[in-house]
């Protein structure tokens, strides 16, 4: 359920502007926080650090709005929610506040499973939209 609704938010992020995504990722994340086994918070400061970073590197980066850079956006941005994520749920499990049960090899396995499943889902949604809408078809492409 995270990392589906993660890929929506990056889509979003990917077609508008970023003061469109962050406060609905702030509220999703709070909304997320409900269901989550993990201290209150993290969730969200992974999720709204994370589009951080997707926002600089989609600005600097890959600024054009093809297939090939909302893949790679997708990628880089989850593997940095889950590290991210990972990290913060370490530094919680030192101080004792949680308890960590995965392994670094279990998650790392679980990290590229999220990832293949994120490209995947954003090719299928940015198919979907580019059949549907004019807005993200390049300008030499139009009739």
């Amino acid at each position: 359920m995270v990392q589906f609704l993660f890929t929506i938010i990056l889509f979003t992020l990917f077609v508008s502007r970023p003061t469109n995504v962050f406060w609905p990722a702030l509220f999703i994340g709070l909304f997320l926080e409900l269901f989550s086994a993990t201290p209150f918070g993290l969730l969200t400061f992974s999720l709204l650090l994370s589009l951080a970073g997707a926002y600089l590197l989609f600005s600097y980066f890959f600024t054009n709005r093809s297939w090939p850079a909302l893949l790679v956006l997708g990628l880089c941005g989850t593997l940095l929610f889950r590290i991210i994520f990972y990290f913060l749920n370490l530094i919680m499990m030192v101080k004792g506040a949680t308890n960590f049960s995965q392994t670094f090899n279990e998650y790392f396995i679980e990290t590229i499973k999220d990832a293949i499943y994120n490209v995947i889902l954003l090719f299928l949604i940015f198919s979907i939209a580019n059949r549907l809408s004019r807005r993200l078809k390049t300008i030499f492409l139009i009739r």
